[in-house]
Parts: structure tokens; sequence; C-alpha cells
């Protein structure tokens, strides 16, 4: 199981001639990484997931700047092979890192949001599954989208009343009276 420290699947990479680190990142939480390799040639660094499931090693390519290269392929193994708590927590934790959420940023988190809510493993754990709707409706609200966000908010709420949203729900009710 990962570290919750903040260098927890984090890569750096190092410059060592010039005793620098050149950029640290983190790598896309869900099955863990098996090893890493450097192709020097290609200016890739290659992390190897283990897939239990079939008992097989997969490859996922980062460039030397630390953008992931395999992104769709990435994807879907993630939806194969993560659960919606790996899921739900990459998903809150760039919610959380997002000081001004883009459309690009906000897109990617509610995708990774549903995906979770999809892969129905919350059913016995009601405060993820409404920590969930919180953030959708958070997204929501920071998009004017006021309807949308108020559906969440009491979807929130319907299923762990304690979610902390009932005064955001108020307040967004009152202002479209």
């Amino acid at each position: 199981m990962a570290s919750d420290s903040d260098d927890s699947c984090t890569v750096s990479f190092f410059d060592l001639k010039e005793c620098k680190n050149l950029w640290q990142k983190r790598i896309p939480t869900g099955p863990y990484v098996y090893n890493f390799r450097i192709d020097v040639n290609k200016k890739q660094i290659i992390a190897s997931y283990f897939d239990r499931d079939n008992d097989l090693v997969v490859n996922f390519r980062y460039s030397f700047d630390g953008d992931l290269i395999d992104k769709k392929k990435w994807d879907d193994f993630r939806r194969d092979k993560s659960s919606a708590f790996e899921i739900f927590f990459e998903a809150e934790r760039k919610y959380k890192e997002t000081r001004k959420i883009s459309l690009k940023e906000a897109s990617e988190i509610i995708s990774l949001l549903n995906l979770a809510l999809e892969k129905g493993d919350f059913d016995d754990y009601p405060r993820y599954k409404a920590r969930t709707f919180r953030i959708l409706g958070e997204i929501a609200e920071t998009f004017n989208k006021l309807d949308e966000a108020i559906k969440y908010y009491q979807q929130a709420i319907d299923i762990y009343p304690r979610v902390g949203v009932k005064k955001k729900l108020r307040d967004l009710q009152k202002k479209l009276q």
C-alpha cells in the first residue's frame, strides 16, 4: 500500500552532473509500479505495472519532462484494474491541488469521479460516495452550474448527511429562488 506522505507515488528526475532535481511529479495511482527503466536514446522513462489478474507486466512511457505518453493506454488500464477508492483518491488529490480549476482539469476530475462511481465499490462506504458527489457539486458550482450543484449536494446529503454541504445547499437554493 502506498504511503500517505507527500512524496508517495512521486518520481523525481535528477541531473547528477549538476546535482539538481529537474522535476518531480506524482505518477498516477492504481496498480503499483513494478519497476522503472530509462531509455536514454528515446528520452523516456518506462514505468512497469504488474497486472495481477493476468500475471504480466504492462509498461507506460513518460517523457523526460515527466509527461505521460501512453495516456489512453493508462486510462484503459486504470479503468479495468483500479478500485473505486484508488480512482476517488486520485481525483480528490487533483481537485485539492488545483487552486483555480480550468475546464480541462474539471473535466478530468469529473471523469475520474464518474468512473469511481461506476465501479460500485462505494456501496458499503457512504462517506466516500457522498464525498464524490460533494466534489462534483463544488465543481458544478465553480462553473456556475447551480442547478447541477444543488442536485449533487442533495445526493451527497441523502447518502451521508454529515458530508458538510448543508449550508452550501441552502445558500444555493435561496440564490435560485
